[in-house]
């Protein structure tokens, strides 16, 4: 066995110190494969955050944008209402004046016709009681002169 390994022993170390280099050197390359799969992994990421804030930046410029057009539509609109409004609130006004006139005017003329038609009905009364007056006194006179005649007649018969 002496022989043997005395033979055989120095290629067989020196074949375990190969392994053991080759294995060393596979070593560094599988940390050097890990520290470059590191950086790529964080070069994908920063790549894909890269473009993920770059495609919301643009995506909330758009919103903002739309936003604005929005409000200044808007705004718009409500600077017209508030223009029509105001053109209106004159109108409007001149429209009371003249209805509060028009309704004073009204009760007016219905004043002065409600004083004419008590008037008109104190007169009528007033003629009523005259025609009364009349009538009764045509009534006494057709009665003397019923009597009268019929006294002229007896005394003509």
């Amino acid at each position: 066995q002496n022989a043997y390994i005395f033979k055989y022993g120095d290629a067989y170390n020196d074949h375990v110190r190969e392994q053991a280099s080759m294995i060393s050197k596979q070593k560094e390359s599988l940390a050097l494969a890990h520290q470059h799969t590191e950086k790529m992994h964080e070069s994908v990421m920063q790549t894909v955050m890269a473009g993920v804030q770059e495609i919301m930046a643009k995506q909330m410029e758009l919103l903002r944008t739309e936003q604005k057009k929005q409000f200044s539509v808007l705004e718009n609109s409500a600077e017209n209402l508030a223009k029509v409004n105001g053109s209106m609130g004159e109108p409007a006004k001149d429209l009371f004046h003249k209805i509060g006139n028009t309704n004073s005017m009204l009760l007016e003329r219905v004043r002065a016709s409600r004083e004419k038609d008590s008037n008109v009905t104190d007169v009528m009364e007033k003629a009523k009681e005259t025609f009364d007056i009349i009538a009764n006194s045509s009534i006494d006179h057709q009665n003397v002169t019923s009597t009268f005649a019929n006294n002229v007649l007896d005394r003509v018969s």
